[in-house]
């Protein structure tokens, strides 16, 4: 049977805790940590301030972009050739084995229908690009770690991809492809991704936090569980 012709409504996936079976970051630094990367071109003070930065933000201290400015400061130095060598090696040590079971049905009754399925996630693109051509998602919007086109450089893109920050970058998508993002899917676990769930058509929490679930209940949308 040939393949449903393609359509101009998305099918729009988070990544971690959703796509994922885990916090893709947590695994992208843990590993670097373990294979020694991190120390060879960071001083031990400087993963100190990360980790207090870390708990600045779960305390409520620090908002999303300076946590995520703070995190992409870590491979500031490290040769893009050398990020991506890693990653090829993070993703079937970590993830590949972590990719959420109920995900992987929905995406493939997405493409048979012939909606665009897209990553969308507040990771970096080490962590978003080696899941999408994995899993063959020609599409992913995330946060950027800036580069010189040759060694990471510190810097963060803004606006982030976290809340409203994903919607900016998903109508810029939207607009490149002719998209509909009102009459598109979204998937998600996190509460910070309300703005989203409230723009698509067809929203849907995946294994959701406790906030997240609360307001699945109130707007009746569904909650699954992929893993």
């Amino acid at each position: 049977m040939p393949p449903v012709a393609e359509s101009p409504i998305a099918a729009i996936f988070d990544l971690d805790h959703t796509l994922v079976a885990g916090s893709t970051g947590t695994l992208v630094l843990r590993y670097m940590r373990e294979t020694g990367i991190l120390e060879q071109y960071l001083e031990r003070r400087g993963i100190a301030r990360a980790a207090v930065a870390t708990l600045l933000y779960k305390s409520g201290a620090w908002d999303a972009t300076r946590i995520m400015q703070t995190t992409a400061k870590l491979v500031r130095g490290i040769p893009v050739a050398t990020m991506w060598q890693m990653v090829d090696h993070w993703f079937d040590d970590q993830v590949r084995h972590k990719l959420a079971p109920g995900a992987l049905e929905r995406l493939d009754w997405h493409v048979g229908q012939g909606h665009v399925p897209i990553i969308c996630t507040a990771s970096s693109q080490f962590s978003a690009l080696p899941v999408a051509q994995h899993l063959g998602i020609p599409h992913a919007v995330f946060s950027e770690w800036e580069d010189d086109g040759h060694v990471m450089t510190g810097g963060e893109r803004l606006p982030i991809a976290y809340g409203a920050g994903k919607i900016y970058w998903l109508r810029r998508l939207a607009a490149q492809l002719g998209l509909r993002l009102a009459d598109s899917y979204f998937y998600s676990d996190d509460l910070s991704d309300m703005p989203l769930l409230q723009v698509v058509r067809h929203p849907a929490v995946v294994n959701p936090s406790k906030g997240l679930h609360a307001a699945a209940t109130r707007h009746g949308w569904p909650v699954l569980t992929w893993y």
